[in-house]
């Protein structure tokens, strides 16, 4: 540190006398090693100060009465800690100091325990190579003016002997208090002792260099290292009690403290071998060595903790980490095989959807899906049966083999129904046509033909055909399955009003596994066959025109909800990938939970079509916070931000028009997501006093409206439009987005929509 001697000695008042002063100046010789000792040991507060008030240095005297350490107090400015006179004040006062000059104030200073205490401040400014600095010489006022008080009252009392009475007083109730702060600490050192004991912590001490030596182990540290509690510890004793693979690194950790390598601080994990009984323990060490002046150890301190515990919990830590690990690289395949089925499930509801814009015949569209059913699923053939509700029997309604399609005459339908599966008690049958919550095994080429739950592989083998297998029709029925090489069967129920109304049974030449996505496919697709035959009645008991009207009705449905649903279900599970591939398993997951969500939300939207019932998004919601609500969960997950406004007050609508203009708007958010690669989707209702306008925007790769396109989307969305009266208007270019506009004259349908 450099100073100007003739301010630091102006400024330092030693407190040793003279005679010591001077032992200490023979011994450190040198004027710089003196004005340092000075500087260290003088008993006012001194500060060195840089122009702008920043402090580069402060003696322990000026540390202890701010109260902070040194290295707290470099870099701070006077005004930090001076409550009497504000920065500019302060700084005002430093640029009106005069080399050589010295300025004595008086402050109240405030210590880091927050207590305001007065100072006498003496500030002197001397010059330097590098600029000028600033001593500030502070003597600590408080306890002065507090003797002052009391002083001046002594002269306000009528004797001295009372003031002396009150300060003996005074003096009674400090050592009192003294006393009771000397039992808090033997009281806290108590504590502390049974801290120690009941946490397993163990001390130990080693009072001299030479660690053949005993060193002095308390009994809880003999305890966790397997010695007797009378034995005298050397260094070669505590040796053999460490674990011979750890041995050497502990011994050298020792040695390394002791020579000061490491500023004596010792700190070490090693396993110990407990001599009773040759148990493997953790233990944790932690010590410090002190030396003498010339920096030889003379003294080794530590504790020693048993972890054992801890390391047998991380151990376990790391065997979970290794499971979660496998578990998600199973998931991960998993995952990626439920895309690939998905997408399948994607292509062939969107055959279906094309093979149903284009086929007049229903009896083709019906071919068609279970000709689509039976590629998807690698079966060798399909049929067809359905329930009769009067006799409770199932009877053969169509049979999809050789690439060809058989519906049933009337005659094989009646003689099909010679076996009643339905209504006898049959443990796998009766609860297939009861509830429809089950797909059914079957296998031929057992002997007899037996058939079991498709919940699980170990679910239990019934005979086929129960109190049935007497019928004749049950041997011509297996015999003529053999003889086609059919082996293994899978029954899917299909629905008509909430009800099992019939089933596909699906054949295949060999037997196989079932995943539960393939099942649930199964069970997606038999409602297509469903919708099908449905749509074939149709045609046999209306006019040509109404059986097209409703197949497109039916195709908008299927189109709107498993096809708009497995789109959700594949943004999701590709986000799942992407997550899983980054590591975070917890947004994975959430993904693949948001996935399942949107496949039973599809599927129960997709019985909801069969039955014709209202879209579940606007059971007890208006058609606004349906759509509202829409939105959100098509988006979630997904980069595509959504925005839903309205203009206007919103009126009353038919439920037709609320359930097509929902389909509307989920058609073109589906397409925003699959083709648009939009970053925005933006959906603005406009209720005027004559019509109500629907706007959807975004902001993707657009199209070019002119071109004809394979999709029903655009078709779907013109019928529901005109169904309502209304018109259409699409706009796009490409690279600037997709506009659609849908036009519709207001009616009056009270009671006012509620928001």
């Amino acid at each position: 540190m450099d100073t100007d001697p003739t301010k630091v000695e102006d400024c330092c008042r030693p407190t040793k006398g003279r005679k010591d002063l001077q032992g200490e100046f023979a011994k450190h010789g040198s004027r710089e090693a003196l004005l340092e000792l000075l500087f260290a040991r003088v008993a006012d507060a001194i500060f060195l100060a840089e122009p702008d008030g920043r402090i580069i240095d402060a003696n322990p005297a000026a540390c202890a009465m701010l109260g902070y350490a040194r290295e707290e107090l470099l870099g701070t400015r006077p005004w930090d800690f001076v409550t009497s006179a504000s920065r500019e004040e302060i700084l005002e006062l430093i640029r009106g100091t005069k080399r050589g000059v010295p300025v004595t104030v008086q402050r109240v200073y405030r210590r880091r325990t927050g207590e305001l205490r007065a100072m006498d401040l003496r500030l002197t400014r001397f010059g330097c190579p590098g600029g000028d600095l600033l001593v500030a010489s502070c003597r600590d006022l408080t306890e002065q003016k507090q003797l002052e008080e009391p002083l001046r009252d002594l002269n306000e009392r009528q004797s001295i002997e009372e003031e002396l009475c009150r300060l003996n007083v005074e003096l009674s109730q400090q050592a009192a208090h003294l006393r009771q702060v000397n039992q808090s600490l033997v009281e806290s050192e108590q504590r502390l002792r049974l801290a120690i004991e009941t946490g397993r912590i163990g001390l130990w001490v080693w009072n001299s260099t030479d660690v053949e030596n005993s060193g002095d182990w308390s009994n809880q540290l003999k305890e966790i290292f397997g010695l007797p509690l009378d034995a005298e510890v050397t260094h070669d004793m505590f040796l053999k009690c460490v674990h011979p693979d750890d041995r050497e690194r502990v011994d050298q950790s020792v040695m390394q403290a002791l020579g000061g390598a490491t500023g004596g601080e010792y700190r070490a994990e090693y396993r110990t071998i407990d001599p009773r009984d040759g148990s493997e323990h953790w233990v944790t060490a932690r010590g410090r060595a002190f030396f003498d002046s010339e920096g030889n150890a003379i003294r080794f301190i530590g504790t020693v903790m048993d972890i054992t515990e801890r390391k047998l919990a991380e151990e376990s830590s790391v065997r979970l980490n290794l499971q979660l690990e496998q578990r998600i690289a199973e998931r991960t395949a998993d995952l990626r095989a439920s895309e690939h089925l998905a997408r399948g499930q994607l292509e062939a509801l969107t055959d279906t959807l094309t093979a149903l814009s284009r086929e007049s015949e229903p009896e083709k569209f019906f071919e068609h899906v279970l000709r689509m059913i039976g590629r998807r699923l690698g079966a060798h053939s399909l049929s067809v049966w359905e329930m009769n509700d009067n006799t409770g029997r199932v009877g053969l309604a169509a049979n999809f083999d050789d690439d060809r399609l058989h519906v049933a005459t009337q005659e094989e339908t009646q003689a099909s129904q010679q076996v009643e599966l339905a209504r006898q008690d049959h443990p796998v049958w009766t609860e297939f046509f009861r509830s429809g919550e089950h797909c059914v095994f079957g296998e031929i080429d057992s002997d007899p033909p037996r058939v079991r739950m498709a919940d699980g592989p170990d679910t239990r083998w019934h005979h086929w055909f129960g109190d049935a297998v007497a019928n004749p029709i049950v041997p011509v029925m297996t015999k003529r399955l053999s003889a086609l090489g059919v082996v293994a069967t899978l029954c899917v129920p299909m629905f008509v009003g909430g009800k099992v109304s019939g089933l596909i049974s699906i054949r295949f030449q060999q037997k196989r596994a079932f995943r539960c996505e393939e099942v649930e496919l199964a069970r997606a697709l038999a409602h297509q066959a469903m919708l099908a035959i449905q749509l074939m009645r149709l045609s046999q008991l209306s006019r040509q025109a109404a059986v097209v009207a409703e197949r497109n009705r039916l195709a908008r449905d299927i189109h709107d909800t498993l096809a708009q649903g497995l789109t959700g279900v594949i943004v999701q599970l590709e986000a799942a990938e992407d997550a899983q591939a980054r590591n975070l398993v917890k947004d994975a997951a959430a993904h693949v939970e948001r996935a399942s969500e949107l496949a039973r939300e599809g599927l129960q939207e997709a019985r909801r079509s069969v039955q014709a019932l209202r879209p579940l998004v606007l059971a007890g919601k208006n058609l606004c916070a349906a759509m509202e609500e829409l939105m959100r969960k098509m988006t979630m997950g997904t980069s595509l931000r959504a925005e839903f406004t309205i203009q206007g007050e919103p009126q009353p609508l038919p439920q037709e028009w609320e359930e097509n203009l929902l389909r509307v708007g989920q058609e073109v958010l589906t397409n925003t997501l699959r083709h648009a690669r939009a970053s925005h989707f933006k959906v603005h209702f406009v209720f005027d006093p004559q019509t109500i306008r629907l706007e959807l925007r975004d902001d993707g790769c657009g199209f070019d409206p002119a071109k004809r396109h394979d999709g029903f989307g655009l078709l779907g969305i013109k019928e529901r439009v005109e169904t309502m009266g209304g018109e259409l208007a699409v706009q796009s270019v490409a690279e600037n987005g997709t506009a659609i506009l849908a036009v519709l004259p207001q009616m009056k349908y009270p009671p006012a929509l509620q928001l």
